[in-house]
């Protein structure tokens, strides 16, 4: 049977790879590190755990014994009560000054004695304590009960204290709670949770208090009964939790907290004390622990925190420690293998996935034709890919370029704009990046781009870098450009042809102006010929007059209608200079001029103070000649014509405006026709009713618009009409 060949060292050395040994010595670097760890770990928490359960067994011990001897000192208290057949104030003092509370019994507040009453013994009681020197005495409160339980004695009766003297503390609850259990048991008792009667408003604290019956010796005292029948009185002691806790633990080591609770229950509601403030939960250590405790028959709940005391920072740090320390070693360790592992196959696996992932990166934003960048804001340099020598020529070498570099690609009209906001944008609190501006070609020539980019944070959320993308938008632009100018010769040919327009109305108005001036001598002769006519004629026209009458009634109104398109012509023909015009005169002119129609009607014509305005006097006194005009002939029949004429200002910018009101009580309009009654030959009545052109209102706004105003009317049919001029 042929032997199995030896490995010999070359062989071992073969199989033994530098990966494998590698990892083996770092595979043991770390475990021995991470054992160091968990050891260092557990024996810290078995340390604090045991210390943790130290310092309670201390301040269980501490409040437990504490509470013990205040029992024994009332049950001395009792025995005191027992062996004299009275105790006087004075007796109490003296015996309480021998006790020496405060220095053997830190934290109580005092020594008190209370006396059973019933109602029939109260009065003589009263009488009694008062004659021995206090006046003021009274048992309160002051309500009708079965039995009283009034506070004779407390030492040292100064101070708070006096504030409990006569208070009968059977009549609050948590105190006759503890007195009842006290009086059938005939042992201590521990009230519940109360605020003490001492408490005079500064410093106020939680408290509670810990009773003894006193019995007549002479009964027995078997059973409930025969204890409740025998009931003398009670001695007890009133205790201030936070002057208690200080007098039990004012020595125990802060590095334990802890609450009492009052009762079974460990919500907020039911806390009675609190070392260092409330936590309501666990500790940052993880330590806690909840105790009952029994006291003198009635129960607390202790709950106990460990405090940042406890563990002292070398020892809490003292894992961390040692896992930096074995971090790094194998950190140490890894740059070493590393370094002599550094031509190993995963490295030149991971440079070829590199190589890969890179060439698809170029591809892909190649495809776009968009310059995709990445500005490294630590070091101010820019990467960018391949579009950039496509779209802008130049070459890139390999290494990124400098910020100045890219910068210096922006043309010059843009490029202090976007350096400052660049500049100032990783700070800005925004995001994300958006703007259009030029870059400046290797050729010399230019592109729009539309450039967007994204802010990128480190841990300390501090921007290192950002990365983005340029598209290029020049065919947009051009296009914009191309819309702007057509735009702007859209705007050029309509103004030139609002111009041509401007220049027909201005020339059908000089014509209207001409034509009306030139009719006029006609008609006047027509008229002045059928006035000779019938003088000469009168006896011989018989029925033939009445035709005359008809012709020089429609020569009249073709007279009055020329005036008007003359005056109407006359606005925008006739250049007028502008004058300071005091309206009050214009009005009363206007007036003057409708003298007999004012007083054929009867009107009354109520003027207030009117300004004085820049315009034309002639232009102005046609406008208000028409507005009352108007006003008088389209009165109510049998109605008196009322026309008041107001005015104020008007707040407008810098400049103030003034507003005329015109406001008649006669035959109105529809307000339907508010805007047709200011256009030319419009009429809203017959001619044979009412006499008229059907330009008078048109000529009022033109007269307004020349003066850079405005008119507007207001009507109701059979209510009277309302004109409102507005100007500067």
């Amino acid at each position: 049977m042929p032997l199995a060949p030896a490995i010999t060292k070359s062989g071992l050395n073969k199989t033994i790879t530098k990966p494998v040994l590698t990892g083996v010595l770092l595979l043991c670097s770390i475990v021995l590190t991470i054992v160091g760890w968990y050891v260092s770990r557990n024996h810290l928490r078995e340390k604090t755990r045991d210390r943790f359960e130290y310092r309670i067994s201390n301040i269980e011990s501490a409040i437990e014994e504490r509470m013990s001897a205040y029992e024994q000192v009332l049950r001395s208290t009792v025995g005191f009560f027992n062996a004299s057949d009275t105790v006087t104030r004075a007796d109490w003092n003296r015996y309480v000054q021998t006790l020496r509370l405060q220095q053997f019994y830190p934290g109580i507040q005092g020594l008190g004695f209370t006396v059973r009453l019933f109602p029939n013994e109260v009065e003589g009681f009263t009488k009694k304590i008062r004659a021995e020197g206090f006046p003021q005495f009274t048992v309160w409160p002051g309500e009708l009960r079965n039995e009283y339980h009034p506070i004779v004695y407390l030492e040292p009766f100064e101070g708070r204290n006096l504030r409990a003297f006569g208070y009968d503390m059977f009549t609050e609850q948590n105190r006759k709670e503890a007195m009842q259990r006290a009086m059938d048991t005939g042992e201590p008792a521990l009230s519940p949770m109360v605020i003490l009667v001492q408490e005079n408003g500064k410093d106020v604290q939680k408290g509670c208090l810990l009773y003894l019956p006193v019995y007549n010796n002479n009964i027995s005292l078997a059973t409930v009964h025969e204890r409740r029948t025998a009931l003398k009185g009670f001695v007890y002691s009133p205790f201030r939790i936070n002057d208690l806790m200080h007098g039990i633990l004012g020595s125990v080591s802060p590095d334990v907290e802890f609450e009492i609770y009052d009762g079974k229950n460990s919500d907020v509601a039911h806390l009675f004390y609190a070392s260092h403030g409330y936590k309501g939960g666990q500790s940052k250590t993880g330590l806690s622990s909840s105790r009952d405790l029994k006291v003198a028959g009635h129960d607390w709940t202790l709950v106990f925190t460990a405090g940042p005391r406890l563990v002292s920072l070398y020892e809490a740090n003292q894992p961390t420690i040692i896992a930096i320390a074995g971090i790094l070693v194998n950190l140490l360790l890894l740059f070493i293998l590393v370094r002599l592992n550094s031509l190993s196959t995963r490295n030149r696996q991971l440079a070829e996935r590199y190589k890969a992932e890179k060439d698809r990166y170029e591809i892909v934003s190649q495809s776009t034709n968009d310059i995709i960048w990445e500005w490294d804001i630590l070091n101010n340099t820019v990467h960018c890919n391949k579009n950039y020598e496509t779209v802008l020529g130049y070459q890139l070498t390999g290494s990124p370029l400098s910020y100045e570099t890219w910068i210096s690609h922006i043309h010059p009209d843009d490029r202090e704009r976007i350096i400052k906001k660049m500049n100032s944008f990783p700070h800005s609190g925004n995001k994300f990046w958006s703007d259009e501006y030029r870059l400046v070609k290797l050729d010399g020539s230019s592109i729009h781009i539309l450039d967007r980019g994204r802010l990128l944070y480190d841990a300390m959320k501090e921007p290192v870098r950002m990365v983005g993308s340029m598209i290029n938008i020049t065919e947009r632009k051009q296009s914009e450009e191309t819309q702007r100018r057509f735009n702007e010769q859209l705007e050029k040919t309509v103004q030139e042809r609002t111009m041509e327009l401007q220049r027909s109305n201005e020339d059908l108005e000089r014509f209207a102006h001409v034509a009306s001036h030139d009719l006029k001598e006609p008609v006047r002769k027509i008229l002045t010929f059928i006035d000779v006519i019938k003088m000469n004629h009168q006896a011989s026209l018989g029925r033939d007059a009445v035709l005359l009458d008809r012709l020089a009634k429609s020569a009249s109104r073709l007279n009055q209608l020329i005036e008007s398109i003359l005056a109407y012509s006359k606005v925008n023909y006739e250049p007028q200079q502008a004058q300071s015009i005091n309206l009050n005169a214009v009005v009363q002119d206007v007036k003057d001029e409708l003298e007999l129609i004012i007083s054929e009607k009867r009107a009354q014509i109520v003027a207030g103070p009117l300004p004085v305005i820049e315009g034309s006097f002639v232009l102005l006194h046609q406008l208000f000649y028409n507005l009352l005009n108007n006003a008088l002939k389209f009165s109510k029949a049998g109605v008196q014509p009322i026309i008041t004429i107001q005015s104020r200002t008007l707040p407008a910018g810098g400049d103030e405006m003034v507003e005329i009101k015109v406001e008649d009580n006669g035959i109105g309009f529809s307000q339907e026709y508010a805007d047709s009654i200011f256009q030319s030959f419009v009429r809203l009545h017959s001619k044979d009713r009412f006499e008229g052109t059907g330009l008078g209102l048109a000529l009022c706004k033109r007269i307004a618009e020349r003066h850079a105003g405005t008119i507007d009317a207001i009507g109701s049919l059979g209510e009277g009409a309302c004109f409102i001029i507005v100007s500067a």
